[in-house]
């Protein structure tokens, strides 16, 4: 019939794998919403997931049959919960959840400056949880023009002329491209133009916006969010400015943001590299996390400005 409980899917793929002599275990443990599993003085109570183990040697991956978009060594979000409890039969001790994979994003955009044509082209590439995040968000849109509108509409009106996006169902991979004017997106002064070249970035703004917190910050996945872009301007323009390049680093090396700009004859190249490097921040950290969002979506939204020649 293709339906059971969580436990009894996993304890399943439990027993068949045990059958295949691999060394599995189970791992049981309390979802997000049940609360914590207290590594001191555990509760059956709090019991309500059970995941597998399995191990080759030295390597470990975690298992959960119940999510046919997950990776192996991934799991869905409302499992990634601290840490469960291993039990064997001649031992129990806490395994940690930590997903294999990241949630990552990688773009690759190219945008053409020509006088009155302001044209650009973005090829993102969405995996593990990122692919999740799309397909939840494909979903909810149920077809390609709903989802193309809820596009143009995210981003202030941008006008969007080619959508399109494969899926690698095995790799849990989708790749979409994206394709159109972004004469909406350009401040036209007459004698100046200036416009945001990273413009389609979800990062327009700080989501940190209280000055203070009283309880973590929980990303639930790591997060990589790499992007490269080559902006042409034709001859009719000078470039007055362009973002500067930098680099800053958490304290412990907890998250990384790389950004360099550079003129390449008639381009403009920008990489930028965000990489946050562990999930969950306390209220301690807070302030450092904020300040580090607040530069990201500083070079984010940093704007190139151009000159009009006057022949």
């Amino acid at each position: 019939e293709h339906s059971g409980s969580v436990a009894e899917i996993n304890l399943s793929l439990f027993s068949l794998l045990k059958k295949m002599e691999v060394e599995v275990y189970p791992i049981v443990f309390s979802t997000r919403s049940h609360g914590i599993l207290n590594p001191i003085s555990p509760s059956l109570n709090k019991l309500n997931y059970v995941v597998v183990l399995a191990k080759d040697g030295e390597n470990e991956l975690l298992l959960d049959a119940t999510e046919k978009n997950l990776q192996p060594g991934d799991l869905p979000e409302r499992a990634i919960n601290g840490s469960g409890r291993l039990i064997s039969e001649d031992t129990t001790y806490f395994v940690p959840l930590i997903p294999k994979n990241k949630d990552k994003i990688l773009s690759m955009a190219n945008i053409s400056i020509e006088s009155d044509n302001y044209q650009f082209k973005v090829q993102n590439k969405y995996s593990a949880y990122a692919y999740l995040d799309w397909l939840e968000d494909y979903q909810k849109a149920e077809n390609k023009a709903n989802y193309q509108s809820n596009l143009e509409e995210s981003f202030g009106g941008l006008d969007i002329q080619d959508y399109d996006f494969s899926v690698d169902s095995v790799h849990f991979v989708c790749s979409e491209s994206i394709a159109g004017s972004m004469n909406n997106m350009i401040d036209d002064f007459g004698d100046e133009l200036i416009f945001q070249p990273l413009f389609f970035l979800d990062l327009q703004e700080n989501p940190f916006k209280n000055p203070e917190r009283k309880y973590p910050v929980d990303f639930v996945t790591l997060k990589s969010r790499q992007t490269i872009a080559t902006i042409t301007i034709s001859d009719d323009f000078e470039i007055v400015s362009i973002p500067k390049s930098s680099r800053f680093t958490l304290p412990n090396n907890a998250a990384d943001f790389k950004f360099y700009c550079n003129l390449n004859g008639e381009n403009v190249q920008i990489q930028a590299l965000m990489d946050v490097k562990k999930p969950i921040f306390t209220e301690v950290e807070y302030q450092d996390l904020r300040a580090y969002y607040a530069l990201v979506t500083q070079k984010i939204t940093n704007a190139i400005v151009l000159k009009k020649k006057i022949y």
